[in-house]
């Protein structure tokens, strides 16, 4: 996908709730999101709620990207 300026683009990110594995939490506070053929990321506000600190509980996926704003 080709974006030209003032486009965009969405991705759905999925992971497992971790209060159905008991896992131990931390609510980030941005995501850190390198667009494609770049190399420098750019900070996204986190508003997703917990996540897993272990590392083990979830496995993050991350949709193809769409254009549009996700709305």
């Amino acid at each position: 996908m080709t974006l030209s300026p003032g486009d965009s683009a969405w991705s759905t990110l999925t992971y497992t709730n971790p209060a159905i594995t008991g896992a131990t939490t931390v609510t980030p506070t941005a995501l850190l999101v390198t667009p494609p053929d770049e190399t420098a990321p750019i900070s996204v506000r986190w508003t997703g709620g917990k996540v897993s600190n272990t590392g083990k509980a979830s496995v993050p996926r991350v949709s193809p990207l769409r254009p549009g704003n996700g709305a």
